[in-house]
């Protein structure tokens, strides 16, 4: 009796660990709440949390078919995907993806393409948005495309944004980190993240360093934290195998999102009434380290949240 009921518990872990890595987003309400497991050495209940996924991806060379088997092989929950050319486009990418999405197109100054960015979301995990709020920030002197902007989805459970800063120096330079500031200030007035008691998670290509503290500091007024692993090593010879031989100079981050060994494409996290806790954030494991699909690596953030 005793045998089968050990061989018992251990099946009903290994179905419970096949529940959370295999399908992405679960949401469990166990009324005794004993039911737990390690996971990455911190322990995580099943009682009354959700797992959720999210990842973001800048696709800047534009193989939106190729991208997408990408991100649909990596599996997150939600998508924050920047530097689309045109909705047709991006239907591409999230047929590929096999997730519904919307688009919005910040548009080129010099351009005709409908330039923009994207949030993919998977409605068979997460739902679909109860909400969708959209802003740009225009005028941008210092930028080529004209315009930068956001995406704001709230869930059942949370909130994330889509997002893509403008880069830091052009032709016609004038004060970029100006311009940074103004699209921060007016993401974080909207009223769905003041007024909410979900988590909210900003995901982008933000152009800046995470040790920014200048550009971090209106995220971090406002109660958000970098999610992704900022660890860096002054020693060239651990950068990451896909850093390039010939811009190895101290210091890299060991979770670096471009070739050159920078970190450009963050998670940030703000805790709300609602907390989280960091299940593992990494460059996903099918990501084309190459950089043949794109000159960006994507990255992804598990995290379970206690409602």
């Amino acid at each position: 009796m005793k045998k089968y009921l050990k061989i018992l518990t251990i099946s009903s872990l290994l179905l419970f660990e096949m529940q959370i890595f295999g399908q992405g987003i679960e949401s469990v309400d166990d009324s005794d709440c004993y039911t737990c497991m390690r996971l990455n050495n911190q322990e995580y209940c099943t009682c009354n949390q959700t797992i959720v996924t999210i990842m973001t991806y800048n696709i800047f060379k534009r193989q939106y078919a190729n991208n997408g088997n990408i991100i649909f092989k990596t599996n997150p929950d939600v998508c924050a995907v920047q530097e689309i050319i045109s909705e047709f486009n991006f239907n591409i990418l999230k047929k590929n993806a096999k997730m519904e999405g919307k688009f919005l197109s910040t548009k080129y100054k010099q351009w005709t393409w409908r330039y923009g960015i994207g949030l993919l979301w998977k409605s068979s995990t997460v739902g679909d948005p109860i909400n969708i709020v959209t802003g740009k920030v225009s005028n941008m002197d210092c930028d080529f495309d004209g315009s930068r902007g956001y995406i704001i989805a709230e869930f059942k459970d949370f909130i994330v944004v889509s997002t893509h800063y403008p880069t830091s120096g052009c032709e016609n330079y004038r004060d970029n980190d100006a311009e940074k500031f103004k699209l921060t200030n007016k993401l974080l007035r909207e009223s769905i993240i003041q007024n909410t008691d979900k988590p909210v998670f900003i995901a982008g290509d933000i152009n800046f360093s995470p040790h920014s503290k200048n550009l971090m500091k209106p995220f971090a007024d406002a109660g958000f934290e970098i999610l992704n692993d900022t660890t860096r090593t002054y020693d060239s010879n651990k950068a990451p195998d896909y850093v390039a031989t010939s811009k190895r100079s101290a210091p890299w981050y060991m979770h670096a999102t471009k070739k050159s060994g920078s970190m450009i494409d963050f998670i940030l996290g703000n805790q709300k009434s609602s907390t989280y806790r960091i299940i593992h954030r990494r460059i996903p494991l099918d990501a084309d380290k190459t950089f043949k699909k794109s000159d960006h690596l994507p990255y992804e953030v598990r995290v379970a949240i206690k409602k």
